[in-house]
């Protein structure tokens, strides 16, 4: 019960949904000092509080899923989750998982009640950033197959880009089956495919892919792709006119290490030049080294449980030799060993919820902060090298692009003049961020 104003509240929520009865799928806890325990009741969107001589009762929360900031009995959460307490005491921090939030169970100021909820810090959109369009006629129906100038070439699903030695940007555009450029001067072409899906090597013009999902660009000016559906690593190489497309890697969908042209790939989706001058390959629970010295394949991390890598996406790598791997609640650094260490991570709630949960794309500048594309939420993230979170952009709410789907990050470019480039897999476009 809550006495509010002398009427009695009551707040504990207790009708049994699917997940179970009073405590309904615990979602997080927290200790006092004095042996109190807090208790997210995840899906009674409720805090609990169990006291040391035994009792449990309500802290915050009506019970109903919502959003309401104020008196604790008034408040309202949406599936809260992990919980951290203060060192004094004073302050419960709650995931608000449905809320896409931060809360904060604090004191009331006014002393009336006792406590009071409200929102907490949240990672906080740059100020500053101007957005454009680089290339593709962005609105509802923007999708097709064209080149020419920049607001009038389309792409259909574009992904992964890099930048080539004459300052193009290479782009992966999937669903068109093709390997496009967009010169500095603001014109799109075909540079390979475009002839429906397929695998066929030959003559730039001629040849077919099958969903290119990555590209990257050697230092001698040849253009890798990772051919997704054909689970394969294509090359494309350009001399005057002459421009051909060969597969350098991968024989069958599977998983297996040896020669190049032996070895399988099951749907790889990310790759990277790492300082080495070999190619970090990212696919389906492995992380894959293609070896350009000896032409080989090997495994850098394998995890057929799906416990360590959980849906790799996008990849990126450092002067250092190391590879960034984003996926599904980390970012992950790789040795060329084969070492993996965490370097962020946010809970796992697999609820459409969380700072990365769906990430598509990494680049990493030298000084060692991070651009990250989050699919789920339409927002690209920086995370610096200590680990301080903020948002470049974000625009799933809002429609911050008028006459535009919402906003579907997927790869990512760090120019070296300092802007940022990212396909738009819903709108497909290509659109470039000036940070401040």
């Amino acid at each position: 019960m809550f006495n509010r104003g002398g009427q009695e509240v009551w707040q504990f929520r207790d009708d049994s949904p699917g997940m179970g009865g009073a405590i309904a799928d615990a979602g997080g806890i927290a200790v006092a000092t004095d042996g109190t325990v807090y208790i997210s009741n995840l899906c009674h969107h409720q805090i609990l509080v169990l006291t040391p001589a035994g009792g449990l009762r309500a802290l915050a929360g009506t019970g109903e899923r919502g959003y309401v900031d104020g008196l604790a009995g008034d408040a309202r959460f949406d599936y809260p989750g992990q919980m951290a307490l203060s060192r004094d005491g004073s302050t419960l921090v709650v995931s608000d998982e449905g809320n896409k939030t931060i809360r904060l169970i604090d004191a009331d100021p006014a002393g009336t009640y006792g406590l009071a909820v409200v929102r907490g810090t949240t990672p906080q959109e740059l100020p500053g950033v101007v957005t454009t369009v680089l290339a593709g006629n962005y609105s509802w129906s923007a999708s097709g197959f064209a080149d020419g100038p920049v607001d009038e070439a389309l792409f259909d699903d574009p992904r992964g880009m890099a930048f080539d030695l004459n300052g193009n940007v290479i782009v992966a555009d999937a669903g068109n089956h093709a390997i496009r450029s967009i010169d500095p001067d603001g014109f799109v072409t075909t540079l390979a495919g475009g002839n429906g899906g397929g695998v066929n090597d030959g003559a730039c013009a001629e040849t077919q892919f099958d969903k290119p999902w990555d590209v990257a660009v050697h230092e001698n000016g040849d253009i890798y792709v990772v051919d997704s559906d054909n689970s394969l690593v294509r090359r494309i190489t350009r001399d005057g006119e002459n421009c051909q497309v060969s597969t350098v890697a991968g024989s069958y969908e599977g998983y297996w290490d040896g020669p190049a042209l032996e070895a399988q790939f099951h749907w790889p989706q990310g790759l990277a030049f790492s300082s080495a001058g070999n190619l970090v390959v990212v696919e389906l629970n492995n992380i894959r080294l293609f070896s350009l010295s000896d032409d080989t394949v090997s495994t850098l991390v394998t995890d057929k449980p799906g416990e360590l890598l959980q849906y790799p996406s996008g990849v990126a790598t450092d002067s250092d030799g190391y590879a960034y791997v984003v996926q599904k609640n980390k970012i992950l650094r790789i040795d060329m060993e084969g070492n993996v260490r965490v370097v962020f991570e946010t809970p796992d709630y697999n609820r459409s919820v969380g700072m990365l949960n769906l990430p598509q794309g990494i680049a990493v500048r030298e000084e060692g902060t991070m651009y990250v594309t989050e699919s789920r939420f339409g927002r690209v993230l920086q995370i610096t090298s200590e680990g301080a979170m903020s948002i470049t952009i974000e625009t799933r709410s809002g429609h911050r692009f008028e006459d535009a789907n919402p906003f579907d990050p997927a790869g990512i470019l760090f120019s070296p003049s300092g802007y940022i480039l990212v396909s738009d897999v819903e709108n497909d476009a290509i659109w470039k961020f000036t940070l401040p």
